[in-house]
């Protein structure tokens, strides 16, 4: 059983609190079989998706099941949802031809790579996932959406705990540098921080527009416990912030115009920093007097600046820098280690794409700002669903300062970002056919 939400939102004009029925309510038996199908399969690949396993739990020559699973999830929620009619209009401006020629000349850059398969498969799942994204955008709510990715979480979460607890030779990364950290199911901590980050963030959103305390006191407890344990601080305070980032939003239409542009603000504070080692070639920062790395990170950024000035203008190609062999081994050499991982979604999208690339995403987040502006003054969309569009966008903005997620073809974390695209660009929500 649910309670009343804990905050109405208040300041807002009611006709921007426009309640739209439950999908299923108005869906014909085929279409509500074709939703099913929909909701099931978005859960599935939440889990199968989020991140790397443990190779414990899946053997490192199995790990690529994980990708083609999602692919394949991708391509049934895509079959499927050409079976129920689409819930919204799509209405096509400026920032949808903007994000399209970003994602498609993301997709393009494969044709300048060595065009090894690696390569071709990242180009080609990443096209399959965009248009998922559509369909799955178009067929059901945002808040629908929200709730099914919950659900998959959730099975993460739990099951992470419960490793950490009953196996905690997998659950819990006894290596040198992370000597106790959990990591859950996952391969990595830092996995498991980003996904208890998110977790904690849409279980609050969830409670804060549809209420349900049990569910998420179960939620936002399970979330809480992985983002701690891994010792992600950075990434539960990441996710506070954006929870404070919808409640403060959905309380003023003011606030909420001035942290649409926040995600702007985070794009060009990620600008600065790139800029100033590549300018100064050093693979640190210096603040008074203290060398900065953020553990390391700011050596794998200055390897990539360090090559920018070969492809500047359209980058390396999706894929196309840590293929590179003779790249990779002079980061082995340099360094001992190498994690074929930019650690800056911001890096990652100048190297792959170059100028280019990075000017189309540049535009892509100012004109969101923009889009959530307008809506706002036009009371196009619902506020439930402006504040998550823009808390989701500040948190991984946020995140992606130190980690990729940013055109990662087959995370559900990274589609997530194109599946929120078309809500605002589809008006008249109270509308339907």
């Amino acid at each position: 059983m649910t309670t009343a939400a804990p905050s109405q939102f208040r300041g807002w004009k009611k006709a921007g609190a426009i309640q739209s029925p439950h999908l299923m309510e108005l869906a014909s038996p085929a279409d509500a079989a074709a939703l099913r199908i929909i909701r099931w399969a978005t859960v599935a690949n939440v889990v199968a998706s989020t991140s790397a396993f443990h190779e414990s739990l899946l053997p490192p020559g199995l790990s690529p099941l994980q990708q083609y699973a999602s692919i394949a999830l991708w391509l049934l929620i895509t079959v499927a949802a050409m079976f129920v009619r689409p819930r919204l209009a799509w209405r096509p401006s400026t920032d949808t031809f903007a994000v399209l020629a970003f994602y498609g000349f993301a997709v393009l850059s494969v044709l300048w790579t060595d065009l090894s398969l690696p390569s071709l498969m990242k180009a080609a799942a990443l096209l399959i996932t965009s248009i998922g994204a559509y369909f799955l955008a178009s067929r059901l709510a945002l808040e629908d959406i929200i709730a099914e990715m919950n659900k998959g979480l959730l099975v993460l979460t739990v099951a992470s705990v419960l490793i950490v607890i009953f196996v905690p030779s997998i659950g819990v990364d006894e290596s040198w540098s992370h000597e106790g950290n959990w990591q859950g199911v996952f391969a990595s901590k830092q996995a498991l921080g980003i996904t208890g980050a998110i977790f904690m963030f849409f279980s609050a959103y969830l409670w804060l527009v549809r209420g349900g305390r049990l569910q998420f006191a179960v939620s936002f407890g399970a979330a809480a416990a992985c983002a701690i344990g891994s010792e992600s601080r950075g990434g539960g305070a990441l996710a506070l912030v954006a929870c404070a980032c919808v409640y403060a939003a959905g309380r003023s239409p003011h606030i909420a115009r001035t942290l649409a542009f926040v995600p702007m603000a985070i794009a060009i504070f990620a600008t600065g920093l790139i800029s100033y080692l590549y300018a100064t070639g050093a693979d640190a920062f210096e603040v008074f007097g203290a060398r900065i790395d953020l553990t390391e990170r700011t050596f794998i950024w200055q390897h990539a600046l360090a090559h920018f000035d070969e492809r500047p203008i359209f980058g390396f190609g999706i894929n196309g820098f840590w293929t590179n062999k003779e790249i990779y081994l002079e980061y082995l050499r340099a360094h001992g280690w190498v994690l074929d991982n930019f650690h800056s979604g911001y890096v990652a999208i100048l190297t792959e794409t170059g100028l280019v690339g990075y000017a189309l995403f540049m535009l892509c987040t100012l004109l969101f700002g923009l889009r959530m502006s307008t809506s706002i003054d036009n009371r196009t969309m619902r506020r439930s669903r402006i504040v998550a569009l823009i808390g989701f966008m500040v948190l991984i903005y946020m995140i992606d300062l130190t980690e990729t997620i940013f055109l990662r073809s087959t995370s559900f974390t990274a589609t997530l970002i194109l599946v929120f695209f078309p809500q605002r660009l589809i008006a008249a929500e109270g509308k339907r056919q």
